[in-house]
């Protein structure tokens, strides 16, 4: 018999986290956690969802995101990516 190869396309990994309604000091782990799965995972970007709320929660998460040396850069999702109540982290590649 011969044997017939199909090539079946590996969907992109998505990494996102959600933090809606933690404190601060409970999200900031699980997001260097998951920064850091997403790296390991070899992934070049990954969504936080931290919703909107008082604007706590991202502005903390974005000071972490600013000192942290493997997050090349970050923003709000799109208008269909969660807006003011997500971020996107594109990561330094190798």
């Amino acid at each position: 018999k011969k044997q017939i190869g199909v090539h079946i396309p590996i969907a992109t990994p998505r990494w996102e986290v959600n933090v809606i309604g933690m404190r601060v000091d409970e999200a900031l782990p699980v997001v260097e956690k998951a920064l850091d799965e997403a790296l390991m995972g070899g992934l070049d970007s990954m969504s936080i969802i931290h919703g909107k709320g008082t604007g706590r929660l991202k502005k903390a998460i974005w000071e972490h995101l600013a000192g942290h040396a493997f997050v090349r850069d970050f923003q709000a999702g799109d208008s269909h990516g969660g807006g003011e109540g997500v971020t996107v982290v594109n990561l330094v590649s190798d």
